[in-house]
């Protein structure tokens, strides 16, 4: 619930930027920090490449049409934890030979 508001916060922040109504950005902001309090920590770039390379053993994951079996299964068992985006990066460049 909490990497919801998060996210609706986030997108609420660049939208009314982009609409020039800097004062409920600003309102925005103020409340993304309160939020960020209660979200949990993210894994950091070298337990994502462990977890990833987990995966793609787990998964016997051998080319790029096994990716989303292995996004899959490491956003399911980290969930909140990773960003979906850093782990499609990082699962491309791990299958891509």
């Amino acid at each position: 619930m909490v990497l919801k508001q998060i996210k609706q916060r986030q997108e609420s922040i660049d939208i009314f930027t982009t609409a020039g109504r800097n004062e409920l950005a600003a309102k925005e902001a103020r409340e993304l920090e309160l939020l960020r309090a209660y979200q949990p920590q993210p894994l950091s770039s070298e337990e994502l490449a462990e977890l990833v390379d987990q995966a793609i053993a787990d998964q016997g994951a051998a080319t790029i049409k096994d990716m989303g079996r292995v996004i899959q299964a490491v956003m399911q068992s980290h969930k909140g934890r990773v960003d979906g985006k850093a782990v499609s990066e990082l699962v491309r460049t791990r299958l891509i030979p």
